[in-house]
């Protein structure tokens, strides 16, 4: 279906074969399954940092995932999203949180729900 070509050095594929499967459409598509997969907490994340745009400082997804402060202990979310780094999802650098292409943060964004768009907007800007 897929394979690399060293010869040509590109991708191949046999479209045909993946049209009659009825593959994914898309990369957002794909990769939106890929984070419906992962633990429910770290789909909010995701989805919250999508909010914000491809990069995220550490301090606020601390706050968009509701951490504010009285509890020394920062949410167990932010340790979690290791595994979206694990998966490239993100990439991690110092303190900062990156979408490792703008596909997948178009992806994390497409899992919130239309008529939530707005509020969760208005409710990060807050």
């Amino acid at each position: 279906l897929l394979w690399f070509s060293f010869r040509q050095r590109c991708w191949k594929w046999e479209t045909k074969t993946l049209e009659s499967m009825g593959i994914f459409k898309n990369a957002a598509d794909l990769i939106s399954q890929k984070i419906l997969f992962l633990p429910t907490d770290i789909q909010l994340a995701l989805t919250k940092m999508a909010c914000i745009g491809s990069q995220c400082d550490i301090t606020i997804l601390l706050l968009i995932c509701n951490w504010n402060g009285a509890n020394k202990n920062p949410p167990r979310t932010l340790s979690k999203l290791d595994i979206a780094v694990e998966e490239g999802l993100v990439r991690k650098n110092c303190l900062e949180y990156c979408f490792a292409h703008d596909q997948i943060e178009s992806a994390a964004y497409s899992l919130i729900p239309e008529k939530h768009q707005g509020p969760w907007h208005l409710s990060i800007g807050k």
